[in-house]
């Protein structure tokens, strides 16, 4: 009872500005990915919806950890790997990155628009 008591009041708030602040977080993301995404969806924020706020604070500088929690919570990262594989944008994807999403079969490597 004490517990649910102390989440109640000070437990901190999911919201935007929580989530942006826990941008670097793997594991907050993870555990509080459906209140994130509920919030996102039902109220108006200064981000269009969730995958507005993913593309613009998540995967703006992709870590594996991060990419593992958007992978099992079957976000789509199939937008990222096309906006990401252009010669404008490969540079900041580290080989860790670029190997993971094609163990993760997102990229294949022999997929011709890709080859460079």
């Amino acid at each position: 009872m004490f517990a649910r008591f102390y989440n109640r009041f000070f437990k901190e708030k999911i919201n935007d500005y929580s989530a942006e602040r826990h941008s670097n977080d793997p594991q907050w993301f993870d555990n509080n990915w459906d209140e994130l995404v509920e919030y996102f969806n039902t109220h108006k924020t200064i981000f269009i919806n969730f995958d507005y706020f993913v593309q613009s604070y998540l995967l703006k500088s992709p870590n594996i950890e991060m990419l593992d929690v958007l992978f099992k919570h079957n976000y789509n990262l199939n937008d990222f790997c096309k906006r990401i594989l252009t010669k404008h944008h490969i540079g900041i994807l580290s080989y860790e990155v670029f190997k993971w999403l094609i163990d993760k079969n997102l990229v294949k490597p022999d997929n011709k628009e890709y080859f460079d």
